[in-house]
């Protein structure tokens, strides 16, 4: 045990079978976990979690340990690793047609390795512990007065009145633990996962605007000497803390897209910002729905070309709406189109969260206002009574021929 650095940071520590036992303080269980991971070459994935603080029951000595410290304990949450090439957890297709059978889930990574990482919280009471020596019976009697007043002090919502502290007894697997996969560093280096706190300093290098890939590189050089300053330094092929190119270009991919992918009216108000500034003579009106004061979403663009369309070719427009199309987000689309002399053209279209004359209506002004030129005196669109009465009101008293 002596040779492992992981080890130095359990006390009470004892060996059951292939896996080393002992209590870890909270402080030191992160760099324990970490440590162990560097020495043995392994990657856990966590299986299973839960809970125990609903148990009654008070416990002085874990399960395998020979020496008997008398100090009364419950337990609290617990947590269960699997080793990444441990057994295959999800269920396979059983059918044998070839189309079903192209689409499996690869079983590479399984290797049914039955090694797993055991964290029990342990809730201890210092000031319950019993310590003069005594007989059987004594110590039973003592135990028992202990336990009752301890679950005596417990609260409704799990904490005591009595003083505890929180610890965490381990159990980390050695090698000996591992079946049917390599442990050499040599080869299970390359197969870990990127570390979470390299995975961490790469997104926030990302924020910056870095991407170069040989910056990167030398920047987490440097942060995994901080990473790893209180414990064991990774090897030089391992994946989880100098990973390849590829690697680094995902996490990078990754971090973009979760950045960017915040609030949908911010970044559409963001984006259309961004073109009118590029070319303000594109026009853009987008208005968010806000329920409590009742007013309703509106979309509405016309770049200078479709405006220059319009002023052409005004006199006769096409109101169409793409019905059972966008409807589903109760979203709907108008396209308004002239007849040029090669083809039709979409010269504005507007997005509106309702079908009625008075959706229609307000749309359309904001359309005469933007184009003062607009005065159709044909106006073609399906038979609906909507388009009819917000053409009429918005226009001039055109002409309504209906399409077919």
């Amino acid at each position: 045990m002596a040779a492992f650095e992981f080890a130095k940071k359990i006390s009470n520590k004892f060996v059951r079978g292939n896996y080393i036992c002992g209590i870890v303080d909270p402080p030191d269980l992160k760099q324990c976990l970490l440590d162990h991971s560097i020495e043995t070459c392994c990657s856990f994935s966590v299986r299973d979690s839960g809970s125990r603080s609903e148990e009654t029951k008070v416990f002085y000595k874990i399960k395998g340990e020979e020496i008997d410290h008398g100090v009364p304990f419950v337990h609290g949450d617990f947590i269960r690793l699997d080793c990444r090439k441990g057994p295959l957890y999800y269920k396979l297709k059983s059918s044998t047609d070839e189309e079903v059978v192209r689409f499996r889930a690869q079983t590479t990574l399984k290797c049914d390795c039955p090694a797993t990482i055991l964290i029990h919280e342990l809730k201890i009471f210092p000031q319950e512990k019993i310590t003069a020596p005594m007989g059987v019976n004594r110590k039973k009697s003592a135990r028992a007065s202990s336990s009752a007043k301890i679950m005596a002090s417990k609260n409704s919502d799990g904490s005591y009145n009595l003083p505890w502290k929180s610890v965490f007894f381990v159990e980390l697997p050695l090698h000996g633990a591992h079946e049917n996969h390599s442990l050499s560093s040599e080869v299970a280096g390359f197969s870990q996962r990127v570390n979470y706190d390299v995975k961490r300093e790469f997104k926030e290098m990302e924020a910056m605007g870095v991407k170069d890939i040989d910056i990167l590189r030398a920047f987490i050089a440097k942060a995994t000497k901080n990473i790893c300053s209180n414990g064991v330094q990774p090897p030089l092929n391992s994946r989880a803390f100098d990973p390849p190119d590829k690697d680094i270009y995902n996490i990078l991919q990754a971090a973009k897209k979760a950045r960017e992918s915040g609030n949908d009216e911010d970044k559409l108000t963001e984006t259309l910002n961004t073109y009118c500034l590029r070319d303000p003579e594109n026009k853009y009106i987008y208005r968010p729905a806000n329920r409590a004061t009742g007013v309703k979403f509106l979309f509405m663009s016309q770049e200078k070309w479709q405006k220059d369309l319009l002023e052409i070719y005004g006199d006769v427009i096409l109101i169409d709406s793409t019905f059972n199309t966008t409807d589903k987000r109760n979203q709907y689309l108008f396209l308004v189109v002239v007849r040029t002399r090669l083809d039709y053209q979409v010269v504005a279209q507007f997005l509106v969260e309702n079908q009625d004359s008075a959706t229609i209506s307000e749309a359309l002004d904001i359309l005469k206002t933007r184009n003062p030129f607009l005065r159709p005196k044909f106006v073609v669109a399906v038979y609906a009574e909507a388009i009819h009465n917000a053409a009429k009101e918005c226009f001039d008293d055109p002409q309504i021929l209906l399409t077919s």
